[in-house]
């Protein structure tokens, strides 16, 4: 079983291996990600889909959220909030 560790400067304190097997598990799920910070969702969206295997969609609104889950269903809806 092959895996693949992860060290980046955004992650330093984690070390996160996913097996081939376990991506191609867990690649059925889809994810919404809301975030007004255009450059978050995509450094957020890039990280989950290639080290996760999700599928993941991204809008910068609530409101735009509201009319993504009009056309699609999700399994997860994350809100990254800034304080």
């Amino acid at each position: 079983m092959m895996s693949r560790s992860i060290h980046s400067s955004l992650f330093q304190s984690q070390d996160i291996r996913v097996s081939h097997a376990e991506k191609k598990q867990r690649s059925g799920y889809r994810i919404l990600l809301v975030d007004d910070d255009e450059d978050l969702l995509y450094i957020s969206q890039k990280f989950i889909e290639r080290y996760e295997g999700f599928v993941v969609d991204t809008v910068s609104s609530a409101q735009k959220g509201l009319e993504k889950l009009k056309l699609y269903s999700y399994d997860v809806i994350a809100l990254q909030c800034h304080v």
